[in-house]
């Protein structure tokens, strides 16, 4: 935990809101790599009864896989949709993350500021 908060301080809070925000959306598939690697790795290492006793040399690749699939998954859904949500403030439902690019822009509407 720290040192996600620490790279997180480093690399993203010690810029201005623009530039921070930015490097938030870029880097979101590296933190879904670790994040969803350090699941899987928990699952396949001591959840999953049938991997409990398995070689590293079998869980291993396994997590590295998964973490790298749940990061092409951030770079391919989450990235663009926390962009046209959080950047381009469209509407779009939670639910669209799933199919965001096939979403036609502004066809959900935009978030209006009083």
């Amino acid at each position: 935990a720290a040192i996600f908060y620490m790279t997180v301080k480093i690399l993203i809070l010690k810029y201005p809101d623009e530039i921070a925000l930015q490097r938030g959306i870029k880097l979101m598939p590296v933190y879904m790599f670790f994040t969803f690697g350090t699941i899987w790795g928990f699952m396949f290492m001591k959840g999953i009864p049938a991997f409990k006793n398995s070689a590293f040399s079998l869980t291993v690749p396994l997590t590295v896989g998964l973490g790298i699939f749940h990061a092409i998954l951030g770079f391919v859904l989450v990235s663009p949709w926390l962009r046209r949500t959080i950047v381009d403030k469209e509407n779009l439902p939670w639910w669209t993350i799933f199919y965001t690019p096939c979403v036609g822009v502004g066809s959900m509407g935009y978030y209006t500021t009083f």
